[in-house]
């Protein structure tokens, strides 16, 4: 039998690749927060395939923690030469859990791969847990309701409609509070927004960037 030569050394990461990797880091904890206790997710960096793991949540699914080994799949990926840069599969634990998995390979800017995300969700997660997971809280977050919009006029239009419908805005400075909400939300760094916004609250651009000055101002003396 041929034998492999070693795929990478611990060395070969630069910098810049280990920032790469390292980015993902926040995806892990976001993850496995949206999917619940039933849903591993796992970090690899590929300069130590010793230990690739970097960073593990639930790893009860696996049995792993971080400083865990490369896993066949992820080998089989270094070898490719090409493929996907992702992958959905069904794969099983050394119990026989029956796992939903999903993994995107971190590559540089030559196309080398580095590292690999991956997320395994247990089928076998009862379904009381996953309901809790998915349950709205009984009190609503301050985050409040996010908007999906398909264009940046529907955007301007859902957030003007959503601060309009505070009933602390008094109706005789309305426009300006308005203005004043979308600039504290960061609405005008978005392009043309101010244009948008004049023509939605019936005013000119001049009175809208007005209104961001003075507002600007005011923040400004209370710092």
């Amino acid at each position: 039998m041929t034998e492999v030569a070693p795929l990478r050394d611990a060395s070969t990461l630069t910098d810049e690749e280990r920032h790469l990797i390292a980015n993902f880091e926040p995806a892990v904890a976001a993850l496995s927060a949206l999917f619940g206790p039933g849903c591993e997710v796992v970090l690899h960096a590929f300069d130590s395939l010793h230990a690739s793991v970097i960073k593990i949540a639930n790893g009860h699914i696996t049995g792993r923690q971080e400083g865990a080994p490369v896993t066949d799949f992820a080998l089989d990926k270094l070898h490719s030469a090409a493929g996907s840069q992702w992958s959905s599969y069904f794969s099983r634990t050394r119990e026989g859990s029956l796992l939903k998995s999903s993994s995107i390979t971190i590559s540089n800017r030559e196309g080398k791969p580095i590292g690999m995300l991956c997320v395994n969700f247990s089928l076998d997660t009862p379904l009381g847990s996953l309901l809790d997971t998915f349950a709205p809280p009984a009190v609503p977050t301050a985050h409040g309701t996010e908007t999906f919009a398909s264009s940046v006029d529907d955007l301007v239009a859902q957030v003007i409609a959503k601060v309009d419908r505070d009933p602390g805005l008094g109706s005789s400075v309305r426009n300006k509070a308005i203005v004043h909400r979308l600039y504290d939300m960061g609405i005008f760094e978005i392009k043309d927004a101010a244009q948008l916004v004049a023509e939605l609250l019936g005013i000119s651009r001049h009175t809208v960037y007005l209104h961001i000055r003075n507002h600007k101002a005011e923040l400004a003396e209370q710092q």
